[in-house]
């Protein structure tokens, strides 16, 4: 067991997450939207069950169902980190490593945790608060993350013998393939939030 951290881009125009906000019972279940999101065959959830959805999840349905027929590109417009986004943030920010930071490492942080929890009965289903990053935030993620060169995440690289507390990683020194691996997902989150900041969308973040 343990936590993965998943992103889903989400339109700025969508009523999805106000409704979720005003509807404890839809809200309760918004994790779900983010399988929904990348489910090849939505359209046929409901004629593929056995017994009728209940209406709190037909309401969710219906919302990523319109938001898919309209934004067909939302199918794959997310990341999933999995384990490893304890990993990245430890490169990306001061403030993970315990150090003292700028706006870069607070923007740093939002990339990977989110901006803002949604609403207390928002939660995964290990539940842990769902996170929004509004798109103007996402606009200045992306521009700093496309003005960071690796190199100046990969110094961050402890020394051989200090590896530090980093969740689900132990080991990580200073080798090619630890820097291959760091430089692959520093390279997935930036696109990520580059195509997510060219479409004006937010961000709904999971961990769970």
């Amino acid at each position: 067991m343990g936590f993965d951290m998943t992103y889903q881009a989400v339109p700025a125009s969508s009523v999805l997450l106000e409704v979720a906000r005003t509807d404890v019972a839809v809200g309760s279940i918004l994790f779900m939207a983010i399988r929904m999101f990348g489910d090849p065959k939505l359209e046929l959830r409901e004629a593929s069950r056995r017994m009728p959805m209940e209406p709190d999840e037909r309401t969710l349905w219906e919302l990523v169902l319109e938001l898919r027929r309209v934004r067909p590109d939302l199918r794959t417009l997310n990341l999933f980190l999995a384990r490893d986004w304890d990993l990245l943030h430890f490169f990306l920010s001061a403030h993970r490593r315990d150090e003292p930071g700028t706006e870069a490492d607070t923007l740093a942080d939002m990339a990977i945790l989110g901006e803002a929890i949604i609403a207390e009965h928002v939660l995964s289903g290990q539940d842990v608060p769902l996170r929004y990053t509004r798109p103007e935030t996402v606009e200045r993620i992306a521009r700093m993350l496309q003005e960071l060169p690796f190199e100046s995440v990969w110094r961050h690289c402890p020394p051989v013998g200090e590896s530090p507390d980093i969740y689900k990683h132990s080991g990580i020194e200073p080798t090619e393939e630890v820097r291959s691996f760091v430089e692959g997902l520093f390279k997935k989150l930036r696109a990520f939030y580059v195509s997510v900041a060219a479409h004006g969308d937010g961000v709904l973040v999971e961990r769970s």
